[in-house]
């Protein structure tokens, strides 16, 4: 990848940005980089709980309980 960024459309309608940091980046700025990611991640992992809860709720509301014992 010759660019910094390259950003992309998908067919589905959804995006995608990738990002490839040059090596003239100080370390600093690369631990930023990394801690960014992981806070991209908990976000992501907090956007799956929700829609887990928001499937739970749904199924609690009118759904048929079958307990499997």
């Amino acid at each position: 990848m010759d660019k910094i960024f390259d950003f992309e459309t998908k067919e589905d309608g959804s995006y995608a940005l990738y990002f490839q940091p040059p090596e003239l980046l100080s370390n600093e700025t690369k631990q930023h980089l990394v801690s960014s990611h992981k806070e991209f991640l908990m976000a992501l992992r907090s956007m799956i709980d929700s829609i887990i809860e928001h499937t739970d709720k749904k199924e609690d509301e009118g759904g048929t309980k079958i307990e499997v014992v």
